[in-house]
């Protein structure tokens, strides 16, 4: 008796045959969830097919990034979004990326005598004041 093999993995082209089509699929998917795993999952196509398509088809490679440009933009509004309804966490990064020499960390350390007077700094050698002489 023959087993049946059961498709795990949906496919959004009717004609799994059209590569241009399992192409743009794969394009469409990775626009919306700017994952390549989830992207071929949703297309219904083995991520070492798409992998291959990026390393011999250079158009297909830029529209891949420009898919993930897109997505990045979607998510960055949708940060966004989240930070002026009140994410503060949201909001600094954000702004740090925006603006960071505004809004970069800054540390700084004085040092001073007792009393805030001059500090004074003496270099002893490692043989003594004399120099082990």
């Amino acid at each position: 008796m023959e087993k049946k093999v059961t498709r795990t993995r949906k496919r959004t082209v009717t004609n799994p045959n059209d590569r241009a089509a399992r192409k743009q699929a794969f394009l469409d998917e990775l626009r919306q969830r700017y994952s390549v795993y989830h992207a071929c999952k949703a297309a219904g196509i083995g991520r070492t097919t798409v992998y291959a398509w990026r390393q011999d088809d250079d158009e297909f490679a830029k529209a891949w990034d420009a898919a993930l440009a897109d997505a990045v933009d979607v998510l960055e509004a949708s940060a966004y979004q989240r930070a002026l309804e009140g994410d503060t966490a949201l909001t600094k990064f954000l702004l740090k990326g925006a603006l960071p020499d505004k809004y970069k960390e800054r540390t700084s350390t004085e040092l001073t005598g007792a009393g805030g007077k001059d500090l004074t700094v003496t270099f002893i050698s490692p043989g003594g004041e004399d120099g082990g002489a």
